[in-house]
């Protein structure tokens, strides 16, 4: 590793930078930082004033603003650096490093990397505090560094095909819109905290969907949802049973966290024969489910019906255009998978509990 205070390596990892802007080690790596510590420890800045580097500092001003360290003004200025520079590498900092070592220095107590959240360096989500914002702007910026945005993302988008909800899933072949997790690891988690007080526990995903196609033709979309096991029968009155939220249009502040529509959290018809929790239908059986516009307190009214069918670990559903307001040739929207959550008014919950393709706040964009 290539330490600030050491001369410079050409061929080391600059795992954090006490100048700005950050120099290219080696012609090849760049550091970008949520926060640095060249006045160090972190804690100085609280009790005496010393001027680390915190969330919101202010390169121009050479101030901490406290108000922005929300915003991450200080991460997004040496990212701005890093992308200006355009390196082959670049080292973020950084990332769960929730360890607050506490030290006896100078007559007080010192806390040298993580003091408080203005004064620490961690891109992770945090339960409060600034939630997931660190890590929406690391995306958001490694996205720009890769030189990827929506106008030329690859277009995720299918051919017309009317789908059949049987279970011949042939008409899927050729469907060019896939979407995937990367890894399928579905464990429960139950471990000790940092102290034995606190323990966490959480159940593995209910239905650990991996895989998702999407599909079109002028009256309907249509999904195809892929699960490692045989997805769960539904049980009466659960609402949180596969949700497929939607978005149309370019993502902004409307409905529930930028989602307009849910679709399944009613199930009108399950003729399915169920057994051990599962379903075992003949061919050609098929539910209806509710399709509900969304409020921003995450209410919902019934704005029209889906129809769907399950065959061992897979669900297709037919939505028809109407109900999600796209016309015969919209085409653009976003989406998420999720079920199980255990809050699901809570964004910040779909990182945690039950399973959400993708995770938390994120959504995947169809763009036909």
């Amino acid at each position: 590793p290539q330490w600030p205070d050491k001369p410079v390596y050409e061929d080391s990892l600059p795992w954090i930078e006490w100048t700005y802007p950050a120099p290219v080690h080696g012609g090849r790596v760049i550091n970008v930082c949520v926060a640095s510590h060249p006045q160090l420890p972190m804690s100085f800045s609280i009790t005496r004033g010393a001027k680390n580097w915190g969330r919101g500092w202010n390169v121009a001003t050479q101030q901490n603003e406290s108000e922005n360290a929300i915003k991450g003004t200080f991460f997004q200025s040496t990212w701005d650096v890093a992308i200006e520079k355009d390196p082959p590498m670049v080292f973020v900092t950084g990332w769960n490093e929730w360890v607050a070592g506490k030290f006896e220095y100078e007559g007080e107590y010192v806390l040298v990397d993580c003091a408080n959240m203005e004064f620490s360096r961690d891109a992770e989500m945090m339960k409060g505090g600034y939630n997931d914002a660190f890590y929406i702007q690391l995306a958001a910026n490694i996205r720009r560094y890769k030189g990827i945005s929506v106008k030329n993302a690859a277009p995720f988008k299918s051919e017309r095909v009317t789908v059949n909800l049987d279970n011949d899933f042939s008409e899927w072949e050729d469907v060019k819109a896939v979407f995937r997790e990367v890894g399928s690891v579905n464990e429960p988690r139950d471990f000790l905290g940092a102290v034995p007080s606190i323990r966490y526990k959480m159940d593995a995903a209910r239905n650990n969907v991996t895989e998702v196609r999407v599909a079109q033709d002028e009256e309907n979309i249509y999904f195809y949802i892929s699960a490692t096991d045989y997805i769960t029968a539904h049980k009466p009155g659960d609402s949180n049973w596969m949700n497929i939220f939607i978005g149309t249009g370019d993502v902004s502040g409307k409905g529930w966290e930028c989602y307009e529509y849910v679709v399944n959290r009613n199930i009108l018809e399950d003729n399915y024969v169920k057994k051990q929790g599962r379903y075992y239908g003949v061919e050609g059986t098929t539910g209806k489910s509710t399709v509900e516009k969304l409020k921003s307190d995450f209410s919902s009214e019934k704005c029209g019906e889906a129809e769907f069918s399950v065959y061992e670990n897979v669900m297709q559903v037919k939505i028809p255009r109407k109900s999600i307001g796209l016309g015969k040739n919209d085409n653009s929207f976003y989406y998420k998978i999720a079920d199980n959550i255990e809050k699901p008014n809570d964004i910040m919950d779909y990182y945690v509990s039950g399973k959400s393709l993708p995770m938390g706040r994120l959504s995947f964009r169809y763009m036909g």
